[in-house]
């Protein structure tokens, strides 16, 4: 049986990418005065990008599945383990975050590009992580697996997202993104 330890850590472990996500959107909405900003609705997207209530519904699924998966991974493991997951976790939330606060708080689509493939490279460690010996439970190890699993395809979708806005965004010539939508 799990010390009340163990459980509090899992928990905590489950709902931390949530707050966090949460907590650095709602601060980024609060510092632009509402839903959105004007910079953010003049930029260039491309064609394949989803209406902005996808983004709105989609990342507190995925990271409250991420925070679930981290949570499963690293129990019934060696405390060596454990703490690799969570290290992992906490390195991939940082790349996660940033580019949170780079495209929408500093504006920098090449940065922001920067941290969506940092955030897409460590969500492949994850899996990396999770899926390495020892797993003492093959159960739980295959279900940390499937629910990571949308996090890194919608990160790979995320990826070519970014760096589509970034290409369709650079053009020198222009002091600021326009409304235009290809």
């Amino acid at each position: 049986m799990a010390s009340a330890g163990a459980i509090t850590l899992a928990v905590a472990v489950s709902v931390l990418p949530l707050i966090l996500g949460t907590l650095v959107s709602f601060v980024l909405r609060r510092r632009e005065g509402g839903e959105g900003d004007s910079w953010t609705a003049r930029l260039r997207r491309p064609g394949f990008m989803p209406p902005d209530v996808v983004f709105s519904v989609v990342w507190p699924i995925l990271y409250l599945l991420l925070g679930v998966s981290a949570a499963l991974a690293g129990y019934h493991v060696p405390p060596e383990k454990a703490l690799l997951v969570y290290l992992a976790l906490a390195v991939n939330m940082i790349f996660n975050l940033s580019f949170v606060l780079v495209q929408f708080g500093l504006h920098d689509l090449r940065l922001a590009e920067a941290a969506t493939w940092g955030t897409y490279l460590t969500s492949a460690c994850l899996v990396l992580v999770y899926a390495a010996p020892p797993n003492n439970d093959a159960r739980l190890t295959a279900t940390a697996l499937g629910l990571v699993a949308p996090y890194v395809l919608w990160l790979a979708f995320a990826t070519v997202l970014s760096s589509a806005v970034r290409r369709l965004n650079s053009d020198p010539s222009e002091s600021t993104p326009s409304e235009k939508k290809i």
